[in-house]
């Protein structure tokens, strides 16, 4: 387990959601930020982008612990974009749409120098390979 005086974080993409992944995070004494399919609904059949309070305390469908809810706008190309974003702690609407902003913005990086660097194509199988991956993640 890792020590010191912060909780660890661990901040996921929405293909990460499955309640089996977010309670066996928890349970190893990790904070969690992770994103949210706009489809994903309350425990009381409530669809999440139905929500009206950023921050909001929600139980989810199929999930033991209580989330807190928030959502940002994503703008690409000309049509905004609501993306939502849940936490176990209760980090505030806003800040919890700002911290799921960022992690969006890494994303859109590591997309651009998959497509435009050729970053797919590095051997993350082999020790170079991996090397690689960790500078460029230190980097992002």
């Amino acid at each position: 387990m890792l020590q010191g005086k912060r909780r660890p974080r661990l901040h996921a993409d929405g293909g990460f959601e499955s309640a089996e992944f977010i309670e066996a995070v928890l349970d190893r004494g990790i904070d969690i930020v992770i994103g949210v399919r706009r489809n994903r609904t309350l425990a009381n059949g409530t669809p999440i982008h139905e929500l009206m309070t950023r921050g909001y305390r929600a139980q989810l469908q199929g999930l033991k612990p209580t989330m807190y809810v928030s959502w940002a706008w994503l703008y690409r190309n000309k049509e905004p974009e609501q993306r939502f974003v849940m936490s176990n702690i209760n980090l505030g609407g806003k800040y919890l749409a700002r911290v799921g902003k960022r992690r969006w913005r890494i994303e859109g990086f590591f997309k651009t120098i998959k497509g435009r660097f050729g970053l797919e194509r590095f051997a993350q199988h082999s020790k170079t390979g991996v090397m690689r991956w960790w500078c460029l993640s230190g980097l992002a």
